[in-house]
């Protein structure tokens, strides 16, 4: 449904059934990955960022994913984010 890359080696997308998953195993000799990776959670957007990826949910919150590399493209920590 939609998919969005960050710096080299950092994509993520979220499927029809919003499902969110990140692209695993990207290298200058694989430009394409080895495989895509469950990110647990749902949502309809996801942005992927150098530092870590930006979520909207169905309910229109906003979180961000802590802890994005290219080696650990999942992240490791998702808070919620609000506005005044």
């Amino acid at each position: 449904m939609q998919i969005d890359s960050g710096d080299f080696g950092i994509v993520a997308g979220v499927n029809r059934h919003h499902y969110i998953y990140c692209r695993v195993g990207i290298s200058w000799r694989n430009p394409k990955g080895k495989r895509w990776r469950f990110i647990k959670g749902r949502a309809k957007y996801i942005s992927a960022g150098s530092y870590g990826h930006w979520v909207v949910n169905r309910k229109n919150s906003i979180y961000f994913r802590l802890g994005v590399r290219r080696s650990r493209p999942q992240g490791i920590f998702l808070c919620s984010v609000s506005f005044l």
